[in-house]
Parts: C-alpha cells; structure tokens; sequence
C-alpha cells in the first residue's frame, strides 16, 4: 500500500470533532452539562483552526517543492545553442520552388 503524506489539518480537525462527540455523548447521559451554544463555537474554532494550519502546510510544502526544483535546475548544464534551425532553410527552398 502507498503510504501518504501526513495531514495536521485533518488530524486537528478529527480530534475536534470526535471531542465535540463524546462530550455530547456525556451531555446526552447527564453526565455533563454544557451550554447550547459550545459545540458550534469549538466545531467552528476547530474548522478554522484547520483551514489556517492547512494553509500553512500547503505553503510550507510549496516552498520546499520550488527550492527542490530550483536545486535540481541550477544543477543542470545549459542546452547548447542551435543557431538558424535548418527548416528555415528548407522553407526558403520550397519557396523558391513555386515562385514562378
């Protein structure tokens, strides 16, 4: 199986979320009683918590990515330069074929 590249985000959100779940869970035993309005407000925190720290990786993963390729380029040696390109050669022949 391929494996895949870690997601903070997802795993910030999930927590949340599953937090949000069992303290519902307490409050639907009367275990706990929170105010009605607290799990929208820590979904919501948590949702956007997510989003800034998915951000944050997609740009730290996005610099790596461009200094990688930036390495890898200065690395190379430069193409050779070619000068006239023999088809404007052949072009002009051709021309000269049917001008008549």
């Amino acid at each position: 199986m391929k494996s895949h590249e870690f997601e903070p985000a997802r795993l910030l959100i999930g927590l949340v979320l599953v937090t949000v779940a069992v303290l519902a869970g307490l409050e639907a035993a009367g275990e706990y009683d929170w105010p009605d309005w607290w799990p929208m407000a820590a979904t919501g925190a948590g949702m956007l918590l997510g989003g800034v720290l998915a951000t944050m990786t997609w740009g730290t993963r996005r610099a790596r990515t461009r200094a990688a390729e930036a390495s890898v380029s200065a690395s190379e040696e430069p193409e050779p330069e070619l000068g006239g390109m023999p088809m404007e050669e052949l072009r002009g022949e051709y021309d000269r074929r049917f001008e008549r």
